[in-house]
């Protein structure tokens, strides 16, 4: 129980760029990020490396052992590893019978699937909340707690998800990734594309659906 509450709370907390993380061990792996040390040294050619795992990834090539990904050049003990890590490199074999989208992994298409039969299992004890997968719950669950263990290297702010994060981050690099499809001008969020369609746009209109009862004004860019 007490490991699994640290995997939430992540007290261990970097000096440097004040990224956290559920354990010691972890952050430890991290500072090699800062410090540029190479603790784990190839015995066979001398080559340095700052985590264990890129060292032990380097010494099935000396076995002669290793299944060698030809995109990336990582290696695999097995054959049924190396086909399983292709996948992230873009072949999608598995998919919706509904929507014909493509994905990974299994996994990956049974929590999309709920999109289409509405399914959500992952509900939260404190207000009812429903969700489709679990990280959804998980971040659903900060609301409650206040945690926000996501921290912006930049200024320092904190968000409960990384997808809040990574909206926040355009604010440090001037990205604009959101554009008006009938004017061509770009905006930080979603949200300024909306405000400039409905004050700056000149080509935009509104459109009144069919509906007469109950029914609201829906937009449509022209």
């Amino acid at each position: 129980m007490k490991g699994h509450r640290l995997r939430h709370t992540r007290p261990f907390k970097c000096d440097v760029c004040d990224k956290t993380f559920s354990q010691n061990r972890s952050l430890a792996c991290h500072m090699v990020v800062h410090t540029e040390e190479r603790p784990f040294a190839c015995g066979q050619c001398g080559k340095t490396f700052s985590m264990s795992t890129q060292f032990e990834n380097h010494m099935l090539r000396h076995r002669g052992k290793a299944c060698i990904c030809i995109v990336c050049g990582n290696a695999f003990s097995t054959k049924k590893e190396l086909k399983q890590h292709k996948l992230v490199h873009g072949e999608k074999p598995f998919k919706c019978l509904t929507c014909g989208k493509g994905f990974t992994s299994r996994t990956m298409l049974k929590v999309h699937e709920r999109i289409h039969t509405g399914e959500k299992p992952y509900i939260c004890d404190l207000c009812g909340n429903c969700y489709r997968h679990r990280g959804g719950l998980s971040s659903h669950m900060r609301t409650h707690t206040g945690e926000r263990p996501h921290s912006c290297s930049e200024c320092g702010k904190s968000f409960r998800s990384t997808s809040t994060l990574k909206k926040h981050m355009v604010v440090h690099t001037g990205e604009k990734p959101f554009k008006c499809e009938t004017c061509g001008k770009d905006v930080f969020h979603s949200i300024d594309e909306r405000r400039h369609c409905y004050s700056e746009c000149d080509h935009y209109q509104w459109k009144q659906p069919q509906q007469t009862h109950g029914s609201s004004y829906r937009r449509d860019a022209i």
